[in-house]
């Protein structure tokens, strides 16, 4: 095969080969994008006064672990309209 012959087959080829490419990514880049856009989930440690803890955050608290669905710097034991308790503190403590 000449290399023009190689070169026209190969610029026949790449719109085909990029719309093929296009078509299989496209599920997985609107999943990423759904993805993106949901909280972080990050554990903050303990609970502090003065922290502001934000939405997909995770802290602990009296034994018990919370997640923060609310922007909030209130004690989580405290305000259960900000946190969502994820893990209550066992028997043992």
């Amino acid at each position: 095969m000449k290399p023009s012959e190689i070169e026209s087959m190969t610029k026949a080829l790449a719109p085909i080969l990029n719309d093929f490419v296009e078509k299989k990514l496209a599920p997985i880049v609107k999943r990423l994008d759904e993805l993106s856009g949901r909280p972080a989930f990050a554990y903050r440690g303990t609970w502090q006064a003065g922290n502001t803890y934000e939405p997909g955050q995770f802290v602990s608290d009296k034994g018990c672990l919370w997640y923060v669905k609310h922007p909030s710097s209130a004690r989580p034991s405290e305000s259960h309209d900000s946190y969502q308790l994820a893990v209550k503190m066992g028997n043992g403590g």
